[in-house]
């Protein structure tokens, strides 16, 4: 299980009404979030709501409300609360971000693009920007206008596998399999045990008749509870296709 380690108070309904009378943007923002996690979507909403009566500026608690609008499938509510977030603090990436997401997900591809390119305008340090605008440039069919991109975010945030797979992605259809497979293994150390690296790594020893780094790869991928169990079948059907027997 892959999860960020943060400590987490247990619920308290009688410590949560205590907020009820709370004047602390800081404390409510965290109240909200709690009752968020714990699935108290009105007690969510209502946190905030106090926060913003506080602090009607504050961009991060508007960012905060649209996450909720968007927990709840109101997309459009949470676009203008991302809007707003933008507007209130240009230098705040992860704003842009999920603007662009709302607005490609409402269907608005051009003002998705947009706030992409404004983002990084605004933002030119953000591993986040430059991935995302690398993945939209790959969508595109321009992976050699994606791969500086995918670079910068890998630069900025080296810990994290999605730039390096992007990146991956970009050679390979350009034809430059080994510089992919590189990228590959760079997510892998990166974040090892990645299910799509392993993934990539298995079909590509398929793929070129290495039955000795497919086996090495798959056996990886058994090993991985995060891997899809439908896509290691897939793959053992596929080395028995290719190998002529079961993998064992």
């Amino acid at each position: 299980m892959r999860e960020s380690g943060a400590y987490r108070d247990a619920a308290d309904p009688w410590a949560d009404a205590l907020a009820d009378d709370c004047y602390d943007v800081y404390r409510l923002s965290l109240a909200s979030g709690t009752a968020h996690r714990y699935g108290d979507i009105p007690q969510a909403f209502r946190r905030i709501q106090q926060a913003l009566e506080l602090a009607p500026d504050q961009a991060t608690l508007h960012f905060q409300l649209g996450g909720l609008h968007a927990s709840q499938q109101a997309y459009s509510k949470a676009r203008q609360c991302f809007e707003l977030c933008t507007r209130l603090k240009p230098d705040f990436s992860d704003g842009w971000v999920q603007y662009s997401i709302m607005s490609e997900t409402l269907g608005d591809r051009a003002a998705a693009d947009q706030a992409t390119l404004d983002g990084l305008r605004n933002c030119p340090n953000s591993p986040g920007l430059h991935l995302q605008y690398a993945q939209r440039l790959l969508r595109d069919k321009r992976p050699a206008e994606a791969i500086p991109e995918f670079e910068a975010s890998i630069r900025l945030r080296p810990n994290e596998a999605p730039a390096y797979l992007g990146l991956a992605s970009a050679l390979i259809s350009l034809g430059r399999r080994e510089e992919g497979l590189a990228a590959v293994d760079g997510a892998l150390v990166a974040e090892p045990g990645h299910p799509l690296a392993i993934g990539i790594r298995a079909f590509d020893a398929i793929e070129t008749g290495d039955e000795l780094g497919a086996r090495r790869w798959l056996q990886r991928a058994q090993e991985q509870p995060r891997f899809d169990r439908q896509q290691l079948n897939q793959l053992m059907a596929t080395y028995r296709e290719r190998f002529g027997r079961a993998f064992e």
